[in-house]
């Protein structure tokens, strides 16, 4: 195994030296096991305590606060050890040298593919590869366990760590086993942020297809919502069927076609030989096998013992490609998903009754053009066509309140216009000394050098909270507030949308991390709170949060992101700001 080879010392300076990884071929990071046919319960062996999730020691976590997720499964990288004196076939994932086998892939992983994004991995008590020597039959019946370990960790990260961002979901041999079960089991609503599935080293059956809506095969670089999935040999003949058997998905890592159309890339192996091999890999239709020649060191690979058969490689010959595509994916996912993103539904039984809403005014320019008017009427226009059980021509009572100056005077007008022409009511606007204090500007360095902000911004958020208890108590329909962009960056930041609330060492990280200006406080950006319950008896409300239209995150536990107990967000942001 790698984690017997490398020290874990080694193992903290692998961002500095790819070779030394990428050059190890012992065992490599993957062993075959036996995905197919029916699983049945598991067997009565001796089984190590179970993973607590709620314990950060069960977890690898690099939380960079960036825009999206990876949740990875490792691989088997464990083999039987001494549990008293009994052997256990599971991983114990409190055992300090099996810990640090599955270290090492955790945080190659990390190293290699995370790139800005945040990366949790959980350690499970996968399968021993030493039982694969016992047989197909019982490496099925002992996979089970490992999978609901999978599974309870991946309830917990959507729970605690995820908070309603987009995610890719990704693991390797064993490990792809465990995503495969996961995507079979995930609801609509949570496969609505799934940037891709990435399941390496591993067969997707016919059944699997027909069985679960969430695999969709990638058929180029940047679609999202899809699966990537590949096998490779030096040709179909090396393949292992316990591994790649009954495969119907195939896609290039390097130029990510499905056809036969090769790629041809320099493979880098610092350790083993003195050039780089020049492969040329191609997809082998008929097969579903992703064919790879050029690569010099036939050794029959441990376990496998199949020449021309590189599973343990997978990882190693396309990491460049790999971490690219899955940039270039959670790029295209944030670009499209106001627009084909349908809003995640809100847990059962409730229903939109309430809207607090907090935008600035829809120019840059002391004056508003007709195209900063269409802006505001255009956003109007969206949140009535979104919550018509909220604006409507029975709505109980809308008030707008907004800065005195011409261009917030005219932008909030113009939202009102549009809300008219939706409810055919009429709409109280005020704006009054009263709300200028908060609604007025504020001093954006304060905000950079305190996310938490000032007393105007805690004021302000104090208000806004107020807002929803009168919406809730005098069953207001909706509050609209036009105030000026330099308080309301301030306010996302002391809310921590997004992540947004985390401190920096320098602005030259902002863009990378996708803090862009435009894409936080663009003209017209607004927050919008929506309250949720069954009636008007129900004291169980849920409340969501738009950040420009699009459903954020927030700091807050919930079983439904991006939906938090209202309970629970008035306890935290009160706390926050007394």
């Amino acid at each position: 195994m790698q984690a017997n080879l490398l020290s874990i010392s080694v193992m903290k300076r692998l961002k500095t030296v790819l070779g030394l990884l990428f050059g190890v071929v012992a065992m490599g990071w993957a062993v075959p096991f036996y995905p197919h046919g029916p699983i049945a319960s598991p067997v009565q062996d001796v089984v190590p305590q179970a993973p607590d999730y709620a314990d950060a020691s069960q977890w690898y976590v690099n939380d960079q606060q960036g825009v999206a997720d990876i949740f990875y499964v490792i691989s088997t990288e464990t083999g039987d050890h001494m549990e008293d004196s009994d052997i256990c076939h599971f991983a114990n994932t409190r055992d300090s040298l099996q810990r640090s086998q599955m270290l090492m892939e955790m945080a190659a992983v990390d190293t290699f593919y995370t790139g800005n994004l945040n990366y949790y991995s959980p350690y499970y008590r996968q399968v021993s590869m030493n039982s694969l020597g016992e047989g197909e039959n019982q490496f099925q019946k002992r996979l089970p366990l490992a999978i609901d370990d999978v599974r309870r960790s991946w309830q917990y990260y959507l729970k605690h760590f995820n908070r309603g961002r987009p995610f890719v979901l990704a693991g390797y041999s064993q490990g792809a086993a465990a995503v495969i079960a996961l995507l079979k089991e995930m609801p609509d609503s949570i496969a609505q942020r799934m940037v891709a599935s990435y399941v390496i080293g591993y067969a997707v059956t016919e059944k699997d297809l027909y069985e679960i809506p969430h695999i969709r095969p990638a058929k180029g670089a940047t679609d999202t919502g899809v699966m990537i999935c590949f096998n490779s040999v030096a040709s179909p003949e090396c393949a292992l069927a316990s591994v790649s058997g009954g495969n119907q998905l195939c896609i290039n890592p390097v130029n990510w076609r499905t056809d036969s159309v090769g790629a041809t890339f320099v493979y880098d192996r610092p350790l083993e030989r003195p050039k780089p091999d020049t492969l040329r890999v191609a997809c082998d239709p008929e097969h579903r096998l992703l064919v790879v020649s050029g690569f010099k060191n036939q050794e029959v690979l441990p376990v496998i013992g199949i020449p021309g058969n590189y599973h343990n490689y997978e990882l190693r010959f396309y990491h460049p490609f790999i971490r690219k595509n899955i940039a270039d994916r959670v790029a295209a996912w944030l670009k499209e998903s106001s627009d084909r993103k349908p809003l995640t539904p809100a847990p059962e039984g409730k229903h939109p009754f309430a809207i607090i809403h907090y935008g600035c005014h829809g120019e840059s320019c002391p004056e508003l053009t007709e195209e900063g008017a269409r802006r505001m009427r255009e956003i109007a226009w969206r949140m009535a066509e979104r919550f018509p059980e909220v604006i409507n021509k029975d709505a109980n009572h809308i008030g707008a309140r907004s800065l005195r100056d011409t261009r917030s005077l005219l932008s909030m007008e113009q939202m009102m216009i549009q809300i008219s022409r939706v409810c055919g009511i009429r709409v109280y606007h005020n704006a009054t000394e009263a709300y200028s204090d908060f609604l007025n500007r504020q001093n954006l360095e304060s905000c950079l050098t305190d996310p938490n902000g000032g007393a105007l911004q805690h004021r302000l958020l104090q208000y806004l909270i107020h807002c929803t208890d009168t919406a809730k108590t005098f069953r207001q329909t909706a509050v609209f507030h036009i105030a000026d962009k330099t308080s309301f960056f301030p306010l996302v930041c002391l809310l921590d949308i997004n992540g947004y609330g985390s401190e920096i060492d320098s602005l030259a990280t902002l863009e990378e991390r996708g803090r862009v200006a435009d894409y936080i406080c663009p003209a017209g950006a607004n927050l919008q709170w929506i309250l949720y319950r069954k009636d008007a008896d129900d004291e169980d409300v849920w409340i969501k949060v738009l950040l420009n239209e699009r459903e954020a995150s927030l700091p807050l536990p919930s079983d439904h992101a991006p939906y938090y107990r209202l309970s629970d967000f008035k306890t935290y942001y009160m706390e926050k700001v007394k």
